[in-house]
């Protein structure tokens, strides 16, 4: 035990200077034997004066006082490649989701203490968990947490009021082409070829998922405008025209592969199709909250399965 009052002064300098420190920096500085070293950094520990990290190096933690904390980056070497790539990304989020990590990761989070704390929400009656950075702070972390938490509803009915704007003004296009001179019916049929329908022969065997996604747009009549990989053979992006019972209507379109579709899948795309809406395409079956709102905070979503 520290009986001698100058010995722990010179350490909690030593930690205050080098911090944070392992008994050998300890045995170094102060010329003690190393277990005795150890032996002090325990009951300065034990008194509150100085923390230790649950990260080690040789296996021994790491000794530090409360306004090094930040200092505790620079110690994420010592972590496994796993580790150390989660808490990268914790501290690049600040925020994540328990419920939207794999397996692995999710060991990792519980690992790492020293940079990822849990938060526990109740959402639905269901209690859910929340990582934040080490340094971000609770409130924070609490806003961003409601955030992520509180579905977007005013945004996607102020989507659907332009769409519907938009179909009127298309039903009035409509009605002056009956009495319009055969030369604007030729400049509409030269619109008409803006898009180029993408025709692919597909074999009626083995398809690829992007091949199916195609096959139904070639017997949907989908026309596609524009289109973007955001990930080979998972996930994609279109803007495609649509057959209507009024012609046809400009569409954005995510495809996706995957088994369940959750009520985020549906809300995040309904965000990126903007002004249009939206047709969102999976091989996958919607989720129970997912099929539920459909028709209410979702309804400028149309789903089909393919």
């Amino acid at each position: 035990m520290i009986k001698d009052l100058d010995k722990r002064e010179s350490l909690l300098n030593i930690v205050k200077l080098r911090g944070p420190v392992l008994p050998a920096d300890v045995h170094k500085q102060m010329g003690t034997d190393l277990m005795f070293a150890a032996a002090m950094l325990a009951e300065l520990v034990s008194n509150r004066n100085v923390r230790i990290t649950n990260v080690k190096m040789g296996g021994s933690p790491f000794y530090y006082l409360d306004d090094q904390e930040f200092k505790l980056q620079d110690l994420m070497k010592h972590l496994n490649s796993k580790d150390r790539e989660v808490a990268e990304r914790l501290k690049k989020e600040k925020i994540i989701r328990d419920n939207d990590c794999s397996s692995l990761e999710r060991f990792s989070l519980r690992q790492i203490k020293d940079y990822a704390y849990p938060i526990k929400v109740n959402n639905n009656n269901q209690v859910e968990i929340f990582w934040r950075w080490y340094l971000f702070s609770e409130e924070d972390a609490k806003r961003e947490i409601v955030e992520i938490l509180t579905p977007r509803v005013e945004e996607p009915i102020r989507e659907i009021q332009r769409v519907e704007e938009k179909i009127t003004e298309v039903k009035l296009e409509t009605s002056k082409l009956k009495i319009e001179t055969p030369k604007v019916k030729e400049e509409i049929k030269e619109e008409k070829k803006e898009p180029k329908k993408r025709v692919k022969k597909i074999a009626k065997k083995d398809l690829g998922f992007e091949d199916r996604v195609l096959d139904f747009f070639n017997k949907s009549g989908i026309e596609i405008v524009e289109e973007k990989m955001i990930k080979k053979d998972k996930e994609m992006n279109y803007v495609a025209r649509v057959n209507s019972g009024i012609g046809k209507l400009d569409y954005f379109v995510k495809v996706k592969n995957k088994d369940k579709i959750s009520e985020s899948d549906l809300s995040l795309a309904l965000n990126e199709a903007g002004k249009l809406p939206c047709l969102f395409v999976s091989n996958g079956e919607l989720s129970k909250g997912a099929e539920e709102n459909l028709n209410t905070i979702l309804k400028g979503v149309v789903f089909k399965k393919i």
